[in-house]
């Protein structure tokens, strides 16, 4: 294995980790919110990851940057939604 995919699978290993060990200490509705958030976080970087790999455009590179879109667009409507449900403090 070359250094580079070594590093790599670390780096990997070392963030499953701190995101088990990160979203095990946060309360459930906590929890749900941040699995939303990651989630749309996830559709950019793939939109991105498609955008820098496909430059010469093809209609697939089309289609799935639109379906990326629609990641983001439901990861960002859940956390809005989830967002609104949080029991808010009032004010004396």
């Amino acid at each position: 294995m070359t250094g580079a995919l070594v590093i790599s699978l670390y780096l990997l290993a070392l963030t499953a980790f701190l995101g088990l060990d990160i979203l095990g200490k946060l309360p459930a509705t906590l929890a749900t919110l941040v699995l939303a958030a990651l989630g749309a976080m996830g559709g950019v970087v793939i939109v991105a990851a498609l955008q820098v790999v496909g430059r010469d455009g093809g209609v697939l590179l089309h289609v799935a940057v639109l379906l990326g879109g629609a990641v983001i667009g439901a990861g960002l409507a859940t956390v809005a939604k989830l967002a609104a449900e949080l029991p808010r403090k009032r004010a004396s």
